[in-house]
């Protein structure tokens, strides 16, 4: 097996970076594709409250009411309606919460710290999408 074959072999599977490991005593420096998952993670976090409180504002003001409800829509539609709003609100959740698993998953695999070639490298490669 070739040198040159065994350093292919050491790439993250995602980014395609050589594992910091093989890279002896260079200085290294954050992962900035670790950095901007971080990122992504906290903003989702912070607008996963928004997206569930959406649908429960929607599904309080309509249905599940009667005849002198102050709800803006009462009624057999509107009682489905109410059940779907809140159904959406589940799913909502749920799949936010999956994708912040998946996000954290992610950057549990990446290492911390990179070479500042390594570092340049993943900067190039986000500039080209």
């Amino acid at each position: 097996m070739s040198v040159l074959h065994l350093e292919d072999t050491r790439r993250h599977p995602v980014t395609g970076v050589r594992d910091i490991t093989t890279d002896g005593d260079k200085p290294k420096v954050d992962n900035p594709e670790r950095e901007r998952l971080q990122k992504l993670k906290q903003q989702l976090e912070k607008e996963r409250g928004d997206f569930v409180d959406a649908f429960k504002r929607a599904a309080g003001d309509i249905g599940k009411g009667g005849r002198d409800s102050s709800k803006s829509w009462v009624g057999k539609n509107a009682d489905k309606w109410h059940n779907d709003a809140v159904g959406h609100r589940k799913t909502v959740h749920t799949r936010i919460t999956t994708v912040l698993a998946d996000i954290q998953r992610e950057i549990d695999s990446m290492p911390e710290k990179v070479t500042q070639e390594e570092a340049n490298s993943m900067n190039r490669n986000r500039r080209m999408y």
